[in-house]
């Protein structure tokens, strides 16, 4: 059996054992809030293989259904699904000093991607601390903002919840209108949307950033990696282009706002949420239908390769757009940021 047929089994087994384990779970009474029956196989399958695949689709009401306990797994479900399972058994293995091989090593760059200067265990390790320093920033800080309007244990737990679903690119909520509440706040706005578009770069931009900045240090000439520079260009490309055009097609609609300021802080949401979160301030049914079918394509697009979001990668919009330029200005090869493709 070749190594890519082993890697696909793999993936695909992890997968739909957590799936499992998590169902089990969710049908047990003590995940069921109090006065609630417990879930049905269908709907805790359903949430199980929603939060593994950090989709954000829902058949319950989270808050309401759920009770403490259940709101834990489809957490950890979430944490497991936006991190990656191959992650997790390749730092237990790397945890309990035993050596990773050829072949969990091609495991991890296939997962993640790979850079010369980065070996795939500390990548492994840089995953985790990337993933908790950023969640548990965000969780920090939402804390401090729903503690203005919750009990401070309530605050902590829905400031966690959606750091964790946020920088997972989930977009679970325990709120029962997710986050329309926090519509014109702009401290969960930009909190929610950072975590978002962190989690959603992937983790190997972060190390060519981090390494860039330590090359930057020592007074070295920072050289960023092709896929760095085009995943931060077409992130911030696609941010800024549908968070125009949701306001140019909004107009007249008050769906999102009566003020510019208020518009303007929608639309970006929208922007960076529908890609692959799934967090909504507005009523998305109350939408333009021109609006949604813009909405449509940003989730068809989702994320970058090696992070926590979903969707075709940033990557490959980058790629098929450097082959249309190449096909209209008749150009042998296609480019992109002063490179072109080699030849098979």
């Amino acid at each position: 059996m070749n190594a890519q047929l082993r890697t696909s089994r793999l993936l695909v087994g992890s997968f739909a054992a957590a799936i499992l384990i998590g169902t089990l779970l969710l049908m047990m009474p003590f995940c069921s809030a109090a006065g609630q029956e417990p879930l049905g196989f269908v709907d805790a399958l359903f949430q199980s293989t929603s939060a593994i695949c950090v989709t954000g689709l829902a058949t319950i009401d989270i808050g309401k259904r759920l009770s403490f306990l259940g709101e834990l797994v489809l957490l950890v479900l979430i944490q497991v699904g936006g991190i990656g399972i191959l992650t997790f058994s390749n730092l237990t293995l790397s945890s309990v000093g035993r050596r990773i091989g050829l072949h969990q090593r091609t495991l991890i760059s296939e997962s993640h991607g790979a850079l010369p200067h980065l070996d795939p265990r500390s990548l492994v390790r840089q995953v985790f601390v990337y993933s908790l320093s950023f969640e548990l920033l965000g969780a920090l800080v939402l804390f401090m903002r729903f503690a203005l309007d919750h009990e401070p244990h309530v605050a902590l737990w829905m400031g966690l919840f959606h750091s964790v679903s946020a920088f997972c690119n989930a977009g679970f909520s325990p709120f029962s209108n997710n986050l329309i509440g926090y519509a014109d706040d702009p401290v969960v706005n930009v909190t929610i949307m950072g975590l978002i578009v962190f989690g959603g770069l992937g983790f190997v931009v972060f190390a060519d950033l981090r390494y860039g900045v330590h090359q930057w240090w020592q007074g070295r000439r920072v050289r960023l990696s092709l896929h760095t520079r085009v995943v931060v260009r077409t992130t911030l490309f696609l941010i800024a282009a549908g968070a125009v055009v949701v306001v140019l097609l909004e107009v007249g609609n008050a769906a999102t706002g009566s003020g510019l300021w208020h518009r303007g802080m929608a639309a970006v949401f929208i922007s960076v949420t529908s890609r692959t979160a799934g967090f909504n301030t507005v009523d998305m049914g109350a939408l333009t239908n021109t609006t949604l079918l813009i909405v449509i394509l940003l989730m068809l697009v989702g994320g970058s390769p090696g992070s926590t979001a979903g969707g075709f990668k940033t990557t490959t919009l980058a790629a098929i757009w450097a082959i249309i330029v190449s096909k209209v200005r008749n150009r042998p090869r296609a480019e992109l940021l002063d490179r072109a493709r080699k030849e098979a």
